[in-house]
């Protein structure tokens, strides 16, 4: 008992090994942009707030919900991760932005485009934090498109981590991932009148996830191994399935 746990343990630490490469500048903020911060959750001192900017114009609606970092004893660490999630939430917000204007100026904009976000933590403690935002774009067509992305990152480097980060290098992490998938799709299929998944053949060395107490959780966003009105599916594999791995 006392050796699984430790093993437990030491792929549960693993999840302290990440890399970021470039941090890019964030853009200039519109004078426009209305934000509000307002306390969400309290991790032993450490807080999440949420940073809410909002604002309409004839062309775009923006509605952004982001999570920010606070009292991190390393404020160069805390800013560093902030920053990564700003940045990959701005980036969104003026690509749409632009086109929105484009499509105006060529008189083919039949309705404001709209960019929203917002965001669920799955696990904290003081060393890591496993959170997930959602976006949500709309450009025209029947429908906007939502995609959730993955944010799990290492508190003491404001490194992020990929799956294969969590696996020792000889480890065959994916068949054996893509075992417990088919199991879990195998079994929804079967439930009477459930629209099949069909399209599952296996998950990257990137595959998006995160960590939910003591579950990996695997997900694919909408199309990927089905049909639109399936959404986000998600695959919850318990981390004790995986501990010798």
């Amino acid at each position: 008992m006392k050796k699984s746990l430790f093993v437990f343990s030491v792929l549960v630490l693993t999840l302290l090994s990440f890399i970021i490469n470039i941090i890019y500048p964030v853009n200039a903020h519109s004078a426009k942009l209305k934000s509000n911060s307002m306390f969400l959750y309290d991790i032993n001192n450490i807080t999440i707030s949420t940073t809410k900017i909002n604002y309409k114009e004839d062309y775009i609606e923006v509605d952004l919900n982001i999570p920010t970092l606070n009292n991190l004893k390393d404020k160069n660490i805390q800013d560093k991760i902030n920053k990564y999630i700003l940045n990959s939430i701005y980036d969104l917000k003026n690509k749409i932005e632009k086109l929105a204007k484009t499509d105006m100026d060529n008189n083919i904009l039949t309705s404001p485009y709209n960019v929203q976000t917002n965001y669920d933590v799955h696990y904290a403690n003081a060393s890591f934090l496993s959170l997930t935002i959602m976006y949500y774009e709309y450009t025209g067509g029947a429908h906007g498109i939502s995609y959730k992305l993955p944010y799990n990152l290492n508190l003491k480097t404001g490194e992020n981590v990929t799956l294969e980060k969590l696996f020792k290098p000889t480890t065959n992490y994916i068949d054996l991932i893509n075992k417990e998938i088919q199991l879990q799709i195998d079994k929804k299929n079967s439930v009477p009148g459930a629209i099949p998944i069909t399209e599952f053949k296996t998950i990257s060395n990137t595959q998006p996830f995160y960590i939910d107490g003591s579950n990996l959780v695997i997900y694919f966003q909408p199309y990927e191994i089905g049909p639109y009105v399936l959404g986000i599916q998600e695959f919850t594999i318990p981390l004790r399935k995986l501990r010798y791995f």
